[in-house]
């Protein structure tokens, strides 16, 4: 048997490499070490509730992984039907919305989810469909548009900015590079 073969015993197994990653690929940093997030983690309940949207999963893995080192509760979404279904019943403080979905264009979702009569969260789509008019949709639908890839420790950060800002505040159209 090969050394490598000790680790993924099974050809094409990625489950041993997927266990061993338990930080956002490149290692911790200082940044990762102090989340800026202003949580009381004695009581998690408390921690905003985070909706992260997109048909890739290794991209929820890593979002969700990351989001909840930072503090924030997370659930996921593969769907934009799922998502509607999700923000209906969990009632998030965000979502993070990939525009191209398997089944609903994103926007298209948010448009949906704010017709419904439930606490409305906010918005942030987040895609590496960089094209002007999805930028231009995401404006006119007044969301928060932020391109992939991006450093998630700074995404956090606006997420956090975003959840503190005060109601009758305009949220910020694009998020800073």
């Amino acid at each position: 048997m090969r050394q490598t073969d000790s680790i993924n015993p099974i050809p094409g197994d990625r489950r041993k490499s997927r266990d061993r990653r338990s930080v956002p690929r490149g290692g911790r940093r200082q940044l990762d070490v102090a989340p800026p997030v202003d949580i009381d983690r004695n009581n998690p309940s408390l921690a905003p509730l985070l909706l992260v949207v997109d048909d890739f999963l290794d991209v929820l893995e890593m979002a969700t992984e990351l989001l909840t080192h930072l503090g924030f509760r997370v659930e996921s979404a593969h769907t934009g039907v799922e998502a509607i279904e999700k923000v209906a019943r969990l009632h998030p403080d965000l979502v993070i919305m990939d525009v191209r979905l398997p089944d609903i264009d994103g926007i298209d979702v948010i448009a949906r989810i704010r017709g419904l009569d439930v606490p409305q969260p906010q918005f942030v789509i987040w895609t590496a469909a960089v094209l002007s008019d999805v930028r231009a949709r995401a404006t006119a639908a007044n969301v928060v548009f932020v391109p992939k890839p991006c450093d998630l420790i700074v995404l956090g950060r606006q997420i956090q900015h975003l959840l503190s800002m005060t109601a009758d505040a305009a949220p910020f159209k694009e998020a800073p590079r």
